[in-house]
């Protein structure tokens, strides 16, 4: 028999034993003790240090088994060694789910055979599970319009007067483009005949080449002269137009002013 020693290389603890196997296969044997739940210090050690971690090595050999004991107290003075005990844990008591499976058993067996002599028997259908239903979600608040203050009645009309200038801004420019288009056209007009009447036939003794030239020339005159005179007018329109727009603006402006003001003095009164 060999007495051998199994020492902890992480803790420093060391065990000591004898076998009648070699250390290969005694190893190998205590490795399945711990795997099937052996107790003692050691296989808690193995379990907590790991297999890898633990140096097995022969420490002496006998055939006489009072030798052996004596060896085996030698190595356990000499290195502190502690035995190596086996203590196998008992199986977990199952007399109790058993029996409770056994009663069960027999209670579905005598039920099948209470219904199967009994020709009234109809089996009883089990009841539907309800699920209680999800409850649903709330209806999003549907976002209320906002109320019309002060502040915006005001920008409304505001908004109303500006839109009421521009669309007579442009009919006005629309209206004095055509009333100067008419004007030009008939002061065109007017200056042709006037031009036409201008060159009437002159006296035989004078030569028909000068007189041709004293029509042109009157006739280029009139045209200028009108054509000044319908920009002056359109120029007069415009200027009129603009200080109409500014006049408007400022009331505006003014009007918006009050209020404000007004509205100041009722948020420091409250």
């Amino acid at each position: 028999m060999i007495v051998f020693t199994a020492t902890d290389q992480v803790t420093g603890k060391v065990f000591a034993g004898s076998t009648r196997r070699s250390l290969e296969d005694h190893w190998g044997h205590l490795l399945v003790q711990e795997s099937e739940g052996a107790m003692g210090e050691f296989f808690e050690t193995l379990r907590s240090s790991g297999a890898d971690s633990f140096k097995m090595e022969e420490w002496g050999y006998s055939d006489n088994p009072k030798e052996l004991r004596e060896m085996l107290a030698e190595a356990m003075e000499a290195l502190g060694a502690k035995a190596v005990k086996v203590t196998l844990t008992r199986p977990e008591n199952k007399s109790k789910p058993s029996m409770d499976l056994m009663k069960e058993l027999e209670a579905l067996k005598q039920e099948m055979s209470d219904g199967s002599d009994d020709p009234d028997y109809t089996p009883k259908k089990k009841e539907a599970v309800v699920k209680p239903e999800a409850p649903k979600p709330a209806p999003k608040a549907e976002p209320k319009p906002l109320r019309h203050t002060a502040s915006t009645r005001e920008a409304e009309e505001m908004r109303a007067l500006i839109a009421g200038i521009e669309a007579r801004r442009r009919g006005g420019t629309k209206a004095g483009q055509k009333a100067a288009k008419k004007a030009g056209a008939a002061g065109l007009a007017k200056a042709a005949k006037s031009a036409t009447g201008a060159t009437a036939p002159a006296p035989v003794n004078r030569p028909k080449l000068s007189e041709g030239r004293t029509g042109s020339a009157a006739k280029e005159k009139r045209i200028r002269e009108a054509i000044a005179a319908e920009k002056a007018e359109m120029e007069a329109q415009k200027r009129n137009q603009a200080s109409e727009e500014a006049k408007e603006m400022r009331e505006i402006m003014a009007r918006l002013d009050q209020r404000t003001k007004e509205g100041a003095r009722i948020h420091r009164r409250l």
